[in-house]
């Protein structure tokens, strides 16, 4: 007689969680080429990632989205383009820093 594999509740508990999470765009699932197939070869990373945690005009930081880093830049001696995460995509707020802006943040003054 055969034997039915029947997958563990905890298993299918985790399939659950991994798929709502990648439809939400909390997850990536990405296979990098050259790395395998199967679990070994998949790498789960945030669909965008804040360095500095959000629209923080005296930390410098990034935005990491579609394997691409975005840095927080002066577009001027007073205006900061501060790149941040919006609905898990890459988005910029265009600050203007009354003491002036210099290597990415806003002067405090």
């Amino acid at each position: 007689m055969a034997m039915i594999h029947k997958p563990s509740s905890l298993a299918t508990i985790g399939a659950l969680i991994l798929l709502l999470a990648t439809l939400t765009g909390l997850v990536v699932i990405t296979n990098y080429p050259g790395t395998g197939s199967g679990a070994a070869g998949m790498a789960f990373a945030p669909a965008c990632f804040d360095s500095d945690g959000g629209p923080d005009i005296a930390l410098y930081g990034y935005v990491a989205y579609d394997q691409k880093r975005y840095f927080d830049a002066c577009l001027d001696t007073v205006t900061l383009r501060e790149a941040i995460c919006l609905k898990g995509a890459i988005d910029y707020r265009l600050i203007d820093c009354p003491s002036g802006c210099d290597a990415g943040v806003c002067l405090q003054g």
